[in-house]
């Protein structure tokens, strides 16, 4: 069929880049090397676009694009039914409010965002807050997928126990599990400099204006920004969200992680649901 068997949905920010990286460990699976975004953002292209970045010669095709659980995620649920309704799909959450302070320094390192996170958070114009009404995004797939062939891990639970939920997830998709030979894999970090910030913001602009709906020159400009952001990283942690702006994220989000909570009870996941509670200081 030369079509995905299995795609990671999202969320952005939320490790779905390790989870690619050790499913690439695996010699019966192919990832292509970069998120394709077809159902989302290159749908026009066609079948036949989409068919070319995945090979005939292993058991299991998949791919990742976060941009699938947000913005429109019905729209996309829908496409990917009606291309590949025996699709697996793999949704890895985390904690929201962790979430947004992570995708606010992604945007940071890309030289789109310079305001301080307690006032960018809440700024209309971005989507640090709704990328994380998980629930909502989780629901639109559930009208054309059956709860079987989904899957939703939590970040927070993946990184404790990776062995074991990798073991899961090989099971998910039906092949043998495989010892793990890498460490764990995680991205982020602080800038050195802000000229290659703005060097970054720059490449940004042009992808965004020029090459939006090109995807070969804007996955060029991805490149070129990525090498930036490499070479202006340092490794370590962020600061620490401001205490005052950590309370209210908590108190924004509790009714959306309510909805989750409950959504992970009729899916009948009770282990998911004591870790959302516990490491996302859900009080019911």
């Amino acid at each position: 069929m030369n079509l995905p068997d299995f795609i990671i949905c999202g969320t952005q920010k939320g490790g779905t880049t390790a989870l690619k990286a050790y499913l690439q460990q695996h010699p019966q699976i192919h990832m292509p090397p970069r998120e394709i975004h077809f159902f989302s953002w290159y749908y026009d292209k066609g079948i036949k676009w989409y068919k070319k970045h995945f090979k005939h010669d292993h058991i299991l095709n998949g791919e990742k694009s976060p941009s699938y659980m947000y913005p429109n995620p019905e729209t996309v649920a829908e496409r990917i039914h009606e291309t590949i309704p025996k699709a697996k799909l793999i949704f890895m959450l985390r904690n929201p409010v962790q979430r947004a302070y992570s995708e606010y320094w992604m945007l940071v390192l890309n030289g789109e965002e310079n305001q301080p996170f307690s006032k960018a958070v809440w700024n209309k114009n971005r989507d640090y807050l709704e990328r994380g009404f998980y629930a909502k995004q989780i629901k639109k797939y559930l009208k054309y997928f059956d709860k079987n062939n989904i899957m939703i891990l939590i970040s927070e639970d993946f990184r404790k126990n990776r062995d074991e939920r990798m073991k899961d997830v090989f099971k998910f998709l039906g092949v043998k599990p495989v010892e793990l030979k890498t460490p764990d894999v995680h991205v982020g970090g602080m800038y050195k400099s802000k000229n290659l910030l703005r060097l970054a913001g720059l490449i940004t602009k042009t992808e965004e204006k020029l090459f939006k709906h090109n995807p070969k020159l804007r996955f060029l400009c991805w490149d070129a920004r990525g090498f930036i952001k490499r070479y202006n990283k340092i490794e370590g942690r962020k600061p620490s969200i401001p205490k005052d702006t950590e309370k209210k994220l908590y108190d924004f989000y509790k009714p959306h992680n309510e909805e989750l909570i409950c959504l992970l009870q009729e899916l009948e996941l009770p282990i998911l649901v004591d870790v959302v509670k516990q490491s996302w200081k859900v009080k019911q």
